[in-house]
């Protein structure tokens, strides 16, 4: 997925594990792993997707202007 979203949305993976994981989490309402956040250009929440993801649905929302 990352190759298909290279030069047009940026992926952050945090490891959840760790301190700076541990604190986005509680910040961002994150329950379950894997959890999808998409933002929009403002920083808002676009859509969020929990569980084993839908590959295609995901591409489409983080490429759309939300």
């Amino acid at each position: 997925m990352e190759v298909d979203l290279e030069g047009k949305a940026v992926i952050i993976r945090l490891n959840l594990g760790e301190d700076v994981g541990k604190q986005a989490a509680r910040r961002l309402g994150v329950g379950i792993t894997p959890t999808f956040v998409v933002f929009s250009a403002d920083g808002r929440e676009h859509y969020r997707e929990s569980g084993p993801p839908d590959i295609d649905r995901l591409k489409r929302e983080a490429l759309s202007p939300g």
